[in-house]
């Protein structure tokens, strides 16, 4: 039987001092989806977890016993997954990336010797077609085949088939494919995450989701989601986190979830994320306090009306509007969670005195937690899709998690603006008590980024940018 293991990589700047550990959601999918439709053996180790657990990292001794060593990534995670990848070609083994970077940047990540094969946009049935290959015998022919695969064939050529067709129902996880984890590990530090829907419908132009999901959302009977929450408070889980982009997308479809919840009696703390507009009326907000949501994480990005509109979420989303909205829920007693951009194109200073005024009076924990992250432009095809009012600062990939500023909008572009963003970052921060989840960056990258000049060149390059 051929074995493959997903790995899930530390990471260089962690935006918190968990290592933003979560239960690995997508490898559990992938994984159930190849246990129930082809013989491999599926296993997957957590380096973020080893961490917290104090427990020996060895990827030599982990990967012996594999075939296959498969890693999804984001921007950040990518140069470690590099260096997972490395060590599991000295061994001899198979490499396959996947998830939201290697989507965007096919032929930069099959650049690198490291890499096997790339699987863009939803990886179950691609990973299913591909393994199915390696199991049978690989020929460029095969691979050529399989939609949403990339590769270098036997030439030497980087092959990018097309994108393959997403999956029309979200798979339920049934318990046993949760045996391949610990949970009880998991639940000594973290809430439970899962997922009720998959996608989101909306377009906000610095979402790199789009690719990913193309803008579609769909969504789980209910019955199957309350079970799962179930079976995870069960496993020693003291709160949720509903991981949705936007779980209240189809209002009705989240008033159902909420009532069935409430009907359970599950008894269980709900964390959830909302588009600011999301929430339409007080029959939601009433069911979901009733069902136990106390925090409810929103993407409000700025107050500013003129930057909503530059960043695609103008129109009916206003200063006004989010206010309103965020005083409504806290009248509900539900916490707020909401998160500000700090260097958005064409930003200014007076920009950045209007939101931290606006976060200053919304008050301090417990009903307020502020995420406060940088405007990172991540690179498409190897390359920054920087404009002429954006500077880049850094090509290093490690930085690119939005808790450490990367460039800097030409409207701020100067010792004081480039101050002015870091000192905004600060105050919002602290006073909102929240630093834990905005961590103080070091005092060499502020002073980098304070004088730094903007790179020269826009491609990514293959190695880490010394600074």
């Amino acid at each position: 039987m051929k074995k493959i293991l997903f790995a899930r990589p530390l990471v260089e700047f962690p935006v918190s001092e968990v290592q933003e550990l979560g239960i690995p959601q997508s490898y559990l999918h992938l994984a159930q989806y190849l246990m129930e439709n082809s013989d491999w053996e599926v296993s997957i180790v957590d380096y973020r977890l080893r961490k917290m657990l104090d427990q020996e990292i060895d990827p030599i001794k982990d990967f012996s016993a594999f075939d296959v060593i498969a890693i999804g990534c984001s921007t950040n995670e990518f140069p470690p997954a590099i260096n997972l990848f490395s060590v599991a070609k000295e061994l001899g083994k198979v490499t396959v990336l996947g998830g939201i970077f290697p989507t965007q940047n096919r032929n930069y990540c099959l650049a690198h010797r490291e890499v096997d094969y790339v699987v863009s946009g939803e990886g179950e049935q691609v990973l299913l077609e591909l393994l199915s290959v390696i199991g049978g015998g690989i020929s460029d022919n095969k691979l050529s085949s399989i939609n949403g695969l990339s590769f270098t064939d036997s030439s030497g050529r980087i092959v990018c088939n097309k994108r393959g067709k997403l999956l029309k129902h979200v798979p339920e996880l049934k318990f046993g494919t949760y045996s391949l984890l610990n949970l009880e590990d998991y639940a000594k530090f973290i809430p439970a995450h899962l997922m009720a829907t998959r996608g989101c419908p909306c377009g906000c132009s610095f979402c790199s989701l789009k690719s990913l999901w193309n803008r579609t959302y769909r969504k789980r009977p209910v019955e199957n989601v309350v079970r799962e929450i179930r079976f995870l408070k069960e496993r020693g889980f003291k709160r949720i986190h509903l991981k949705d982009e936007t779980i209240t997308a189809d209002p009705d479809y989240a008033k159902l979830l909420f009532a069935e919840i409430i009907k359970e009696r599950l008894g269980i703390g709900i964390k959830v994320k909302s588009r600011i507009d999301g929430i339409k009326d007080d029959e939601l907000l009433f069911l979901m306090r009733a069902a136990g949501v106390d925090c409810i994480h929103f993407g409000v990005e700025t107050i500013s009306d003129d930057l909503l509109a530059r960043i695609g979420k103008g129109g009916l989303i206003n200063n006004k509007m989010i206010k309103s909205v965020l005083d409504r829920v806290l009248s509900y007693d539900i916490r707020i969670n909401p998160v500000f951009l700090i260097g958005i194109p064409e930003q200014e200073e007076r920009d950045l005195d209007l939101l931290t005024s606006f976060v200053e009076a919304l008050g301090k924990e417990p009903k307020v937690i502020v995420y406060c992250s940088f405007w990172n432009p991540h690179p498409i095809d190897g390359e920054y899709s920087i404009d002429d009012d954006m500077v880049l600062l850094t090509q290093d990939l490690n930085r690119f998690t939005h808790k450490q500023p990367v460039s800097v909008p030409i409207s701020l572009d100067t010792f004081d603006g480039r101050n002015k963003m870091l000192e905004a970052f600060d105050f919002i921060s602290e006073i909102t008590g929240n630093r834990r989840v905005n961590p103080m960056i070091e005092s060499n990258y502020r002073d980098f980024f304070l004088n730094a000049a903007g790179c020269d060149c826009n491609k990514v390059p293959l190695v880490k940018s010394g600074e």
